[in-house]
């Protein structure tokens, strides 16, 4: 056993914090829209049982109170592209129309597990820039 690892245990500590956390703000209508691994902070209150970590979200600075009973919210960025996330944790709707919703912070969650369980590993590695992120999100189904 890797003493730098993360146990598998761990992962699914956090991966089941985040999801409660995301279901806490669905639950109060709000879109987080900035989800990604920078914005959650692992707090560990037994440093030789990492079993017990205690997860919060972080950075709501995106985020925004959905409309009732509206599954999606229309945002407009600026033309220097504030108050976007990172494309490689963007939904494709979210890069193609600027709309978010509850799917769109799902989609972010995915990315984060994706980093999680790949050892850290950024989302579409391979692709060099965030055009080739977005052609082969959006359109190279």
């Amino acid at each position: 056993d890797d003493e730098g690892a993360i146990r598998d245990s761990v992962r699914l500590t956090v991966a089941i914090q985040v999801c409660n956390g995301m279901c806490a703000l669905q639950e109060h209508g709000l879109l987080h829209r900035d989800l990604a691994s920078r914005n959650v902070l692992v707090f560990s209150f037994h440093p030789s049982n990492r079993r017990h970590a205690l997860v919060k979200l972080t950075d709501f600075g995106m985020a925004i109170q959905g409309p009732a009973g509206s599954g999606y919210v229309q945002h407009m960025s600026t033309s220097s592209g504030a108050g976007r996330g990172p494309v490689r944790h963007m939904a494709p709707e979210a890069i193609r129309q600027s709309k978010f919703s509850t799917a769109s912070d799902v989609w972010a969650a995915g990315v984060l597990l994706h980093e999680m369980w790949s050892q850290g590993e950024i989302p579409y590695w391979h692709l060099a820039g965030d055009n080739d992120v977005i052609k082969h999100v959006c359109i190279d189904k």
